[in-house]
């Protein structure tokens, strides 16, 4: 008798050692096909739950409730990573509801720079906003809005992406706070736009018979990135009571590169040719970005001063 209770002791205590010890994690295969016994809505409603409450919790208090989702799968599926699981799902959800789904069901968000974005979008790293892209939300194969990625002003930008539930969110963040500038949608090197050269010579206009001046500005972009929607304003009181302005894109300008503006205009009253700056002299005041749409490296070099004699 004493060694038959032996016996049951030591059973006993084989079994709760098996019952306690860990079980080997699902293969990235198992765990997809798990997760394909699920409908999209509880999937959905398997991932809402992972983003209450971490997987370790999840995974006694969820069978014990019995969600829609617990009925399907195994108790072992919860008992992965949150990370895996999302993983998991969103590979599922791109090949149909089913593993053998003969069909591939459209993704309802999908993102075109989805390759540099976070998993996380509460978690956002200045990384994720280096490229433009854009967001495409459908329902049943339908577009029901769409989203692109754009500046709010020369620092911060506005970066749409799918979360982990495909749901269309939208993270901000300043480049500023990597040296970097944003531009065209995305997180940059900073362009420098700076007057390289300026000049004038006096041209005979046939018409008025008077000479007419002609300007010539050499814009140069001297950061290291490219300076798009620019524009140069040229202004200056070129005659008693008559100011002239003028602008003239220098958009786009890559870096390290150059541009030639050029702009003519007549120093003498077409009614009254005493009202004349001639012979004299008056200035050109030279605005690079005048609409401040570039983020620069140095915003204090965008402006020259250009003394016309004749």
């Amino acid at each position: 008798m004493k060694k038959l209770l032996v016996l049951i002791s030591i059973l006993v205590m084989f079994l709760l050692v098996v019952s306690c010890a860990p079980q080997e994690q699902l293969t990235d295969e198992e765990l997809e096909a798990e997760l394909a016994k699920l409908t999209p809505e509880e999937r959905e409603e398997l991932l809402a739950d992972l983003e209450k409450e971490d997987s370790g919790a999840l995974a006694g208090q969820a069978f014990r409730k019995s969600t829609s989702w617990a009925k399907k799968i195994s108790p072992r599926t919860v008992q992965n990573s949150k990370l895996r699981i999302q993983a998991a799902a969103r590979t599922v959800a791109s090949r149909g509801t089913t593993a053998d789904s003969a069909q591939v069901a459209p993704l309802p968000c999908v993102d075109s720079d989805q390759q540099s974005n976070p998993l996380n979008p509460n978690a956002a790293t200045l990384a994720s906003y280096s490229v433009k892209g854009s967001v495409l939300v459908t329902e049943n194969g339908k577009k029901v809005d769409d989203k692109t990625d754009y500046c709010q002003d020369t620092d911060l930008i506005v970066e749409y992406h799918c979360n982990s539930l495909n749901k269309m969110v939208s993270s901000t963040a300043k480049c500023s706070t990597q040296g970097l500038v944003c531009s065209d949608g995305a997180c940059k090197q900073p362009a420098d736009l700076m007057v390289e050269s300026a000049d004038f010579k006096m041209v005979f206009n046939a018409t008025s018979g008077q000479n007419d001046v002609e300007y010539t500005v050499t814009v140069k972009n001297a950061g290291a990135g490219d300076a798009t929607g620019s524009t140069a304003q040229i202004s200056g009181l070129v005659l008693p009571g008559m100011y002239y302005v003028d602008s003239k894109y220098t958009n786009p300008l890559p870096a390290g590169s150059s541009t030639t503006l050029t702009g003519m205009y007549s120093p003498y009253s077409p009614n009254d040719y005493t009202n004349t700056s001639c012979p004299g002299s008056h200035t050109l005041e030279i605005t690079l970005d005048s609409n401040n749409q570039v983020g620069e490296s140095d915003e204090t070099n965008n402006m020259h001063t250009l003394t016309v004699s004749c």
